[in-house]
């Protein structure tokens, strides 16, 4: 259950390059104020719309999330099954939002691989529990084969390494794909 909390509470960072060597900041379109990011391929992404997961286990759980990105908002749908393949109902779903701002770049590694990525920090809520915090993490588009995949940061207590400032510094190197 810690887990599912872990995952709910996420602190996000926005990866935008597959190259150390060749760091790229999110933008903020001014005329709509939605915040775009750059692929590893180079390409804008407007985040704004639906992610989603296929079925995964995470520390013996399994689970679908989805991610609905509006603008600077973010909610977070996680939905926790007894069955491997995440048929049938949910037994547990979970829903937190978030608000959140830009903070920058910073480096990550997926499946061992070094990318660049950059942060973003605010507030999470989640409406199960009405429980509010803070919350950091970091996120990596991945454009291949005309397919976007965005991957998020392990947390501290979920066994990932963290930066001075919080931040993850591992991805899980599972996706979430652009509906």
């Amino acid at each position: 259950m810690r887990l599912v909390l872990s995952i709910l509470s996420l602190t996000f960072v926005l990866f935008t390059g597959c190259s150390s060597d060749s760091p790229v900041s999110p933008q903020i379109n001014e005329d709509t104020a939605e915040l775009r990011i750059i692929s590893s391929a180079g390409n804008e992404v407007d985040l704004n719309g639906t992610w989603k997961t296929n079925c995964e286990v995470i520390g013996g759980v399994n689970m679908k999330e989805t991610l609905e990105f509006n603008d600077n908002s973010l909610k977070i749908t996680i939905y926790v099954y007894n069955e491997g393949n995440c048929d049938g109902n949910p037994v547990e779903t979970q829903i937190i939002d978030i608000n959140f701002e830009s903070k920058g770049e910073i480096t990550a590694v997926i499946n061992g691989q070094t990318v660049k990525a950059n942060k973003i920090s605010g507030t999470s809520t989640n409406l199960s529990t009405g429980r509010t915090e803070n919350f950091k993490q970091t996120f990596f588009i991945l454009e291949e084969n005309n397919m976007l995949k965005f991957y998020h940061g392990v947390f501290e207590d979920d066994g990932g390494r963290v930066s001075g400032e919080g931040y993850p510094l591992d991805l899980h190197n599972f996706p979430f794909f652009k509906q």
